[in-house]
């Protein structure tokens, strides 16, 4: 059997770390009874996510692609 329960419901703390991404878990007696976490969002929206963290590049990483392929095209280091 499933019940569901309105997260709205569930304390600050439990509503937050579900949020981040954590698994809560459910103790009684100091054993764990029981664990949530939140459903894994499809791969591409972990991407998108993971990626909209990473900083900026910058002017010199672009300039430093753009001398790698200036070295690939003349072929140096035997790369053709």
């Amino acid at each position: 059997m499933t019940v569901r329960v309105d997260v709205d419901r569930l304390p600050p703390e439990v509503v937050a770390a579900l949020d981040r991404g954590d698994t809560v878990e459910f103790e009684r007696s100091g054993k764990v009874t029981a664990a949530a976490r939140p459903e894994e969002p499809p791969t591409g929206r972990r991407l998108w996510v993971a990626m909209s963290k990473l900083k900026p590049l910058d002017d010199q990483f672009e300039q430093d692609v753009q001398s790698l392929e200036k070295l690939v095209r003349r072929g140096v280091g035997g790369v053709r």
